[in-house]
């Protein structure tokens, strides 16, 4: 049978004992002291040391009381040999073993036209899928609107259409009531959200927006951009937010940057996967760490200083109606933030 049989068993160690772990035991067994105040075990109706002709009870109730353990293991020198390479540390870095990430097309230059572009599996699973098993406690942790955002929503006509591409639980959309607000995001648990809050979502990818060409006043795309692994992935993304903005529209982009206090991030690295480990009610945890496990680790192409600007100004634009100009670009906390406007 191909299918995995685990076994459990308990067993009672007098004191002053010692257990050699060798081979499968030492490397394919999982093996600890449980947590608790007593143990059920099979050991002499005596409570001695086994002894040749000794009767077990089958279910002998022993107290725990204060104990000691010592773990020995023998120094390597040399390359290791054992026949198990899937679980062996000098085998298998630990990089790979805690997370065998796939790596990103960075910032190199396209190799593929940006229309042709295609999500790769960095953002099916560290993406897509990801926010999709992640959702509901994601929106947990997301409150408040940013005040840019307030400033740039509060800058809008009565009337415009303001599109939040990529709107998570929906925090930035109905900031201004004169306006139309529409949003847009892949995972249908942040969606649920928004639609319980009364905003009106629909599901779409950014890579291909359900929108009219120049019809959108003023677009949101916030935090969103550096999800995408490669240089083509985030012209297509950016190709449509220009194309579904009106002529003399503007855009909001708000990136994460390289240039941050943060665990994970060393200011170097541009390409980096960062752990979601879940936290809040053990209700709401329970449902979805059964399926997909309590880590999760989402993918960031981290922008230097000046990297949004330029990949906006040197969009592949196909002529004077959809060039785009920036007109405000800061550092905000951790992101870069870029406003851009489109040609009238």
């Amino acid at each position: 049978s191909t299918t995995p049989v685990t076994l459990s068993s308990s067993l009672w160690l007098p004191p002053r004992s010692l257990l050699v772990l060798q081979g499968e035991a030492r490397y394919l067994w999982a093996h600890g002291i449980a947590p608790r105040k007593t143990d059920i075990v099979a050991a002499p109706v005596e409570h001695g040391v086994n002894s040749p002709g000794e009767t077990f009870h089958p279910k002998w109730l022993s107290d725990r009381r204060r104990r000691m353990s010592l773990t020995f293991r023998r120094i390597r020198r040399g390359p290791c040999r054992c026949p198990y390479p899937t679980v062996c540390d000098s085998r298998l870095p630990h990089a790979a073993k805690s997370a065998a990430l796939p790596q990103a097309d960075s910032t190199q230059p396209p190799t593929t036209s940006y229309s042709t572009a295609t999500p790769t599996t960095v953002e099916l699973n560290h993406v897509y899928n990801l926010y999709e098993a992640i959702g509901d406690h994601f929106s947990n942790t997301r409150h408040k609107p940013w005040p840019a955002v307030e400033r740039f929503v509060d800058e809008s006509n009565p009337g415009d259409v303001v599109a939040d591409i990529g709107c998570g639980n929906g925090r930035h959309m109905g900031l201004n009531r004169l306006t139309y607000s529409v949003g847009f995001d892949r995972a249908a648990s942040l969606l649920s959200v928004c639609a319980n809050r009364g905003h009106a979502v629909n599901a779409a990818d950014v890579l291909s927006l359900p929108l009219r060409s120049g019809t959108v006043d003023r677009v949101l795309f916030v935090a969103v951009l550096h999800h995408l692994s490669s240089v083509a992935l985030r012209q297509r993304a950016l190709m449509e937010v220009v194309r579904v903005l009106r002529p003399g529209g503007s855009a909001f982009v708000s990136v994460w940057s390289l240039d941050q206090q943060h665990k994970y991030i060393d200011g170097q690295t541009q390409d980096v996967y960062i752990p979601w480990h879940y936290r809040g009610s053990q209700e709401s945890v329970t449902k979805t760490v059964r399926a997909v496990g309590s880590v999760h680790h989402r993918f960031y192409h981290l922008f230097r200083q000046g990297e949004l600007e330029d990949l906006i100004n040197t969009l592949p634009v196909t002529g004077a109606d959809t060039a785009v100009t920036v007109v405000e670009s800061y550092k905000d906390h951790n992101n870069w933030n870029v406003v851009f406007r489109k040609a009238v």
